[in-house]
């Protein structure tokens, strides 16, 4: 074979794998355009979904914080609301005190003569139910609050109207939020 000859052949193949090679490289080129391309769209859409996945969770949390406060409103205003219920019970019956209820308070203290502790305005209708009950407690004239407070030597009774409707609202409290806020249950 000639020099020419060999030279061509030579340059064909040179040719043919220089062609083969930038192919090649044309294809992986393409290829890790294409590999870069798909991953920055996954990340992308990793990114997308991990931020959609941050917002809905400060969401819920912002929607259970918001939660939490608007019962924490909500329970103090029913709490309130008790307050005042229980308030105007005790009022009502501190400006309606009467014979009977002082009558009622006596039966409940010991038999032993005492100290008996009442506001001004009601010493004359304690003074008839210890007549009435046939008791020998003295009265005094100094208390603050309807009712009676009982001192003796051995023992402290306070049957004012105010520590009477406190005992009773332990008792009752329950019942009355339900009876109020929850009337059909």
């Amino acid at each position: 074979m000639s020099l020419e000859a060999i030279l061509t052949t030579i340059t064909k193949q040179a040719t043919g794998k220089s062609e083969t090679l930038v192919s090649d490289a044309h294809t992986q080129e393409k290829n890790l355009i294409e590999g870069a391309l798909k991953n920055a769209r996954d990340l992308k859409l990793q990114s997308f979904m991990d931020l959609e996945a941050k917002t809905q969770k400060k969401v819920d949390a912002a929607k259970k914080e918001s939660t939490r406060r608007v019962q924490t409103a909500l329970s103090i205003k029913k709490k309130e609301i008790l307050d005042a219920i229980f308030l105007q019970a005790q009022e009502k019956l501190e400006a309606e005190f009467t014979e009977s209820m002082a009558s009622a308070l006596l039966r409940r203290l010991p038999q032993e003569a005492g100290d008996l502790h009442v506001r001004t305005q009601d010493a004359a209708v304690v003074k008839q139910a210890l007549e009435k009950e046939k008791r020998t407690d003295k009265v005094y004239e100094d208390g603050t609050l309807a009712g009676i407070v009982y001192d003796s030597a051995d023992v402290s009774v306070d049957l004012t109207i105010a520590s009477l409707v406190k005992e009773i609202r332990q008792d009752l409290e329950v019942e009355v939020a339900k009876e109020l806020f929850n009337p059909a249950a």
